[in-house]
């Protein structure tokens, strides 16, 4: 897949074009429920990392998120800035958020968290963001 927006991202500002836009998220061959929010696009966490081959728990006491897999855990919180992968603390500025009960989280901090690839296609008013799970 050939990503022909690249080099276009720092001219045009989305706030300009956001309302128009429609966005896809794809995975596996499959469309992931997504939305834009603030001018930011998130997915489900749990359709996510569960995708990604994780389980998923919401603590409470913590109000976050927790994805395990094979003995890695990555905490997911609400409205914070600071993730934790196994025991280190990973910033993003962008920051998960509840919607109507669900955890979204933004797609841009897919990468970091749990090492898939996104890569953006754009095609009139649609973008779409395919994600594909490291090779690692």
């Amino acid at each position: 897949m050939v990503d022909r927006t690249k080099g276009i991202h720092a001219l045009i500002d989305k706030r300009h074009f956001i309302e128009n836009l429609k966005l896809s998220v794809v995975m596996n061959g499959k469309i992931i429920e997504s939305h834009i929010m603030d001018d930011q696009f998130y997915v489900p966490a749990r359709t996510l990392v569960e995708s990604l081959g994780y389980e998923v728990r919401w603590d409470p006491k913590q109000r976050a998120a927790i994805a395990t897999a094979a003995g890695n855990a990555v905490t997911i919180p609400i409205g914070q800035p600071i993730y934790t992968i196994g025991d280190k603390a990973v910033y993003n500025k962008d920051s998960s958020i509840l919607k109507d009960g669900v955890t979204m989280i933004p797609v841009k901090t897919i990468p970091a968290l749990f090492g898939a690839h996104v890569n953006w296609t754009t095609k009139g008013s649609l973008l779409q963001a395919y994600i594909t799970p490291s090779l690692n």
